[in-house]
């Protein structure tokens, strides 16, 4: 199983008047598409996070926050065009969600870093990004001026490891009153440090923010379950964390789900009191935990996202996510109103909602200069999850033998060797006998990407015409779309040439023994490879070092 999987806005399925009965287990029959709407970008964009449509004064406005703008950019969605942004002026690490009330009421809702701090992770804005309110968020937990008043000048690894250094606010799409309950604003958080064996099983990750008193209130219950000292669960991604989910469901009450366990935390917050519910899918096996901290295999491991409820089916939908040997399929599970399952069904990347409006699903995508907004809805039949197995274990027999042979000559599983890593550049003809390469993952930091992106495109001239020791860029886009991929690398004004290599395949982690898909950095010298490292977060400035010096070349 597998982490920032991603996470997704509300989802709400329609029900279609379809031909089975209460009784039977449920899947999806097909998707029935409503609409597409194409929309231009602004400069600058790579990705789209969060969006909300409204319709006010006889107009249909999307809202939608681009990464890593910082601005909420807004579309009037009839005309198909960009009329307005609304500025961010704080230094948000990163707008993890926005609302919009009215044009005097936005509330804009950030995270943070160990680099930055909490003083303003809250805040309300109006149209024209004018800030009305700031809500400082305040605990001992919290990285933060207050309890960190030398932040700025501190290194990472100076920082106390019981520290919180990001919350997340939740993407409650499904209905705008949820964003605010009670007068209390919910979110989940993160440890930088996760990992070591003293304090993970010991650090809150849920908690609210009282808007009467002013003041952050963490859950003395709930923990990261299943840990102990000894035992650990694959991290999510190349994050340091692992996500917790949330929403919240009609009796008010904050559902908690975790990447790497079916089961569901049911938080009663007037009275404290936690429950848990088991919703698992058919087709994901057990995720057992490992004696040591470890990086998740996206190749082999199969994760679980959010949960949420359907008011007007009365049903609860939890979605997963399978492996790269099944083509990262999404998973959407289907449970009554006690958590009974109900059924499930594979759902494409762009079958998976970002957002509900006028009864439509909407899921948003990037390609070609344009945002594009697809609607459409769920008709149901009974389930045969047979069938589904059967289809899911053609996808793993075919594809990945067929990719993995295309490279190396052979089929089955082959265990990571400097050989076999040459003969996959050489898949991208990258031949040389000494030569330097960079590989970006989409699965990587945002981050750390962008601040080695950044600095090949300032020094492309120089990068890109070495011809002794030539250097490589391969980004590396599991089941991506090229076309998605070169519009990403667009965007830092590095555009097609020999020197960049993209691969969309979903063989690299077969390539990667890091278990970390972070910058990595290999340099080839005479056919032997004399370095290959993965750069973190902290170390990000040794990889242009390294990177320099292996060409005798200087930083001005």
């Amino acid at each position: 199983m597998k982490g920032k999987l991603l996470v997704f806005g509300t989802i709400i399925i329609i029900l279609l008047t379809a031909c089975y009965t209460k009784k039977d287990k449920i899947t999806i029959k097909r998707v029935l598409v409503e609409k597409e709407i194409r929309l231009p970008l602004p400069k600058g964009v790579l990705s789209s996070s969060v969006i909300q449509i409204i319709k006010e004064n006889g107009k249909t406005l999307l809202f939608v926050y681009f990464y890593p703008q910082k601005k909420i950019f807004v579309y009037d969605l009839n005309k198909k065009i960009l009329i307005h942004d609304i500025p961010i002026y704080r230094n948000l690490a990163e707008i993890e969600n926005f609302r919009y009330i009215n044009k005097d009421s936005i509330w804009i809702f950030g995270s943070h870093s160990l680099r930055y701090n909490y003083d303003s992770s809250l805040m309300v804005v109006n149209y024209d990004g004018v800030i009305k309110h700031v809500y400082p968020f305040y605990n001992n937990f919290f990285v933060s001026l207050k309890t960190y008043p030398n932040l700025y000048c501190d290194s990472i690894d100076a920082m106390d490891e019981m520290a919180i250094d990001t919350i997340l606010f939740a993407y409650n799409n499904e209905s705008p009153e949820n964003l605010i309950v009670d007068k209390k604003i919910f979110f989940t958080t993160i440890a930088g440090n996760i990992g070591s064996k003293s304090h993970l099983p010991h650090l809150p990750i849920v908690g609210y923010y009282d808007l009467n008193k002013k003041k952050v209130e963490l859950n003395n219950q709930l923990y990261y379950p299943y840990y102990s000292d000894s035992l650990f669960y694959p991290k999510s991604r190349l994050h340091y964390y692992y996500p917790i989910y949330w929403s919240i469901n009609p009796k008010g009450r904050i559902l908690l789900s975790f990447c790497y366990t079916p089961t569901i935390f049911e938080w009663d917050y007037i009275n404290n009191d936690v429950k848990m519910h088991r919703v698992k899918t058919q087709l994901i096996d057990t995720i057992y935990p490992f004696l040591k901290p470890t990086q998740l295999n996206n190749d082999t491991t199969d994760i679980y996202y959010n949960i949420f409820y359907v008011s007007n089916l009365e049903m609860y939908l939890r979605f997963a996510r399978l492996s790269s040997n099944y083509g990262n399929k999404n998973i959407v599970i289907f449970s009554d109103n006690n958590f009974n399952y109900l059924g499930e069904a594979i759902i494409e990347l762009d079958e998976m909602p970002h957002y509900i409006f006028d009864d439509n699903f909407i899921s948003t995508s990037i390609a070609d200069d344009s945002l594009t907004l697809k609607f459409f809805k769920y008709e149901f039949k009974p389930l045969d999850i047979n069938a589904i197995r059967k289809h899911l274990d053609s996808i793993n027999n075919n594809n990945k033998e067929k990719e993995i042979c295309r490279i190396t000559g052979k089929n089955g599983n082959i265990p990571y060797n400097s050989e076999g890593f040459i003969r996959y550049l050489n898949n991208f003809e990258i031949n040389d006998s000494s030569f330097a390469i960079i590989i970006l993952s989409k699965n990587g930091c945002h981050t750390c990407n962008d601040y080695i992106a950044k600095t090949i495109s300032i020094n492309q001239h120089v990068f890109f015409n070495l011809t002794e020791k030539p250097f490589y860029l391969l980004y590396v886009g599991e089941n991506e779309q090229k076309s998605n991929v070169y519009h990403i690398l667009k965007e830092y004004s590095i555009n097609k040439n020999k020197h960049l290599k993209v691969d969309t395949t979903s063989i690299y982690p077969i390539f990667n023994p890091f278990g970390s898909e972070n910058p990595r950095l290999v340099l080839v010298n005479n056919e032997k490879i004399v370095s290959d490292t993965v750069y973190l977060p902290t170390n990000l400035e040794k990889l242009v070092e390294n990177l320099l010096e292996f060409y005798g070349l200087t930083a001005e």
